[in-house]
């Protein structure tokens, strides 16, 4: 039988993380808040503030990389 596969996204955990700290809850709500399964305007919030430090990491990450 086929089964079908479904790809599953990965997360930066260090942001995770960090995230979870700041706001005293675990890094498993905070993926869900990303994922869209809680709603709400703090999970909104918080959907926001990762994808901002993740460009800013990834955009760091590039600069660095094409200085060498």
């Amino acid at each position: 039988m086929n089964k079908i596969t479904q790809k599953r996204n990965k997360y930066n955990t260090a942001v995770l993380n960090e995230i979870g700290k700041k706001y005293a809850i675990t890094p498993r709500y905070v993926r869900q808040c990303i994922t869209g399964d809680r709603v709400g305007i703090f999970p909104d919030k918080i959907k926001a503030e990762y994808k901002a430090i993740e460009l800013k990491m990834r955009t760091t990450l590039e600069n660095e990389i094409n200085k060498q």
